[in-house]
């Protein structure tokens, strides 16, 4: 494989849609420390947003907010 790893392909790695033990693009990170560490990152971004839960999420602001945002731009 002469180019990196197309992200494409990273992405699926990294959310485990594929392996990476076996095929051009296995053979191609083991030889790539570029390649290692973009599918290395994109793995620890799959595997923080898989950890988190509702509680990590911003609550809904307060209807006077989009009462205020409504009143802003005239509708």
């Amino acid at each position: 494989m002469a180019h990196h790893v197309h992200e494409d392909e990273l992405t699926e790695l990294a959310l485990g849609h594929r392996s990476a033990t076996d095929g051009a693009a296995a053979r191609h990170l083991r030889r790539c420390p570029e390649c290692s560490a973009e599918l290395d990152s994109l793995r620890a971004v799959v595997s923080a947003a898989r950890a988190v839960t509702p509680a990590d999420l911003p609550l809904p602001p307060p209807q006077w907010v989009w009462e205020a945002i409504t009143a802003e731009i005239g509708g």
